[in-house]
């Protein structure tokens, strides 16, 4: 017996040293120095009305500041930006271009299943989903079935108007409505299918001479002149009237200005209608680098509306590399979990989340400082040069530990569009991976003393040799 007993104690000693590591290895968000949250959920009396969704519809709805999944439960998104279906070279699932090495399908893969990521966000382009005016049968298809691959691994799919690669106005324009026509028709039966309106919008205080001028211009659309062209804007609120107007009650995505970095025009300019949310990208430039900057840009507004932070970038060629990077994208990181907002990332590419074309191999940071070189080209594509393929720094190990600390394993046996998508609950004022880490090591405790107990009772049964 006590051998056995011995080979128990030492595994059991094993597990919990481990368990401890990892306990150490994943800071709580007050480690970090941010204030623990004790709930995600505010008084009814402070929420806005325009936020308030229908609980229990059987779909993903938003419920005050929280989008909820059909169990009820509040749905935090972790996941990535796949962009090839906004690009004029759609390669996306052929890997035979060296600036597309990986096709999107298996970065959805690896997205689910060695990420944990539960959101896949496909920007797509106009251009290529109407080319002539009409829907192209073959690209919804192609748009249609990495969806339901997204799907059937148990991920939500975000689907968002991009027009970057097409010369992006400043704002939707008329042809956003019969690509939402078609996008919502499509995808309207699909409560696993959130719609992001548009892309990044860049309009500036400039163009249309004032704060509330520009978001009204954002909100309900009309004519300004914007460096010699004059452009009609749809607004996003026509979109999302379109949008319920074809029959679509899909979770809506409203991004805010300045390339998605501003929300400053809400709650006043905020949405009339159910379930939606408002887009945020949490990127660390100079004036988006500290816990109080992140509460007025950000956090604040949270808490009476639902915020997605979305397209995360940090990495050699985008204006948003920071060589400080190695501490703060851990500080930005626990102040998401503290507000309970999760991240979505740009992106599965060489030198950016991922080294190589292997999205199995996570970027790291060398030391406490990181460079931040101009890559040729503007952005995406352009900038995935050969520095970029051979480069091995960036946040890839962060986002991975916290995305699997935080987010759901997507159910291996999924499948089709209604396969239950996973959905993130934080416990109260606690750091989830923290907290099951621990569990697993009581558990270890409990295996050891039953199986020293079950080996006594035999050894007392056990006739004298």
């Amino acid at each position: 017996m006590h051998g056995a007993v011995h080979r128990i104690l030492v595994i059991t000693a094993s597990i919990l040293a481990t368990t401890l590591a990892l306990v150490v290895a994943v800071p709580s968000a007050a480690e970090a120095g941010v204030p623990a949250t004790t709930s995600r959920s505010v008084p009814s009396a402070t929420l806005l009305s325009s936020t308030i969704g229908t609980p229990g519809s059987g779909g993903y709805h938003v419920v005050g500041n929280q989008v909820l999944g059909p169990n009820g439960q509040q749905f935090i998104p972790y996941g990535f930006v796949v962009y090839c279906l906004a690009e004029q070279d759609v390669t996306c699932n052929d890997a035979t271009t060296p600036t597309d090495p990986v096709p999107d399908t298996t970065k959805i893969r690896a997205a689910a299943t060695y990420w944990h990521a539960n959101v896949i966000r496909f920007q797509v382009a106009e251009q290529n989903l109407l080319p002539n005016g009409a829907v192209d049968p073959s690209f919804l298809a192609r748009l249609t079935a990495d969806v339901q691959l997204a799907n059937s691994l148990g991920m939500v799919a975000i689907i968002t108007e991009q027009e970057e690669y097409f010369d992006q106005p400043p704002l939707p324009v008329a042809s956003a409505i019969p690509f939402w026509d078609a996008v919502s028709s499509a995808f309207k039966d699909d409560p696993m299918v959130f719609f992001d309106l548009y892309n990044e919008p860049r309009l500036g205080m400039a163009a249309a001479g004032s704060m509330d001028a520009t978001w009204n211009l954002w909100r309900n659309g009309g004519t300004t002149d914007v460096g010699g062209t004059t452009y009609q804007f749809v607004g996003m609120q026509p979109l999302v009237d379109r949008i319920r107007a074809d029959g679509a009650t899909n979770v809506i995505i409203a991004e805010g200005l300045q390339a998605d970095k501003d929300l400053s025009g809400l709650p006043r300019y905020v949405l009339n209608g159910s379930n939606l949310a408002y887009g945020m990208e949490p990127d660390l430039k100079s004036n988006d680098v500290t816990q109080a900057e992140w509460a007025a840009n950000f956090g604040n507004l949270s808490d009476t509306v639902p915020v997605m932070m979305e397209a995360f970038q940090d990495w050699p060629g985008t204006g948003s590399c920071n060589t400080d990077s190695p501490t703060l994208v851990p500080q930005l990181l626990a102040y998401l979990h503290a507000k309970h907002l999760g991240l979505i990332a740009w992106a599965l590419n060489p030198g950016v989340m991922q080294v190589g074309n292997n999205p199995e191999n996570p970027t790291t940071y060398a030391g406490t400082t990181t460079q931040c070189p101009t890559a040729t080209g503007k952005k995406h594509r352009a900038a995935l040069t050969a520095a970029l393929q051979s480069n091995t720094e960036g946040p890839g190990s962060l986002i991975l530990a916290f995305f699997r600390g935080n987010s759901v394993p997507s159910p291996s046996g999924a499948s089709g569009p209604a396969a239950a998508a996973p959905s993130t609950v934080v416990p109260t004022g606690g750091n989830f991976g923290t907290t099951r880490l621990l569990a697993a090591g009581v558990a270890a405790l409990l295996v050891a003393a039953a199986a020293v107990a079950i080996l006594g009772r035999r050894s007392r049964r056990r006739p004298l040799r």
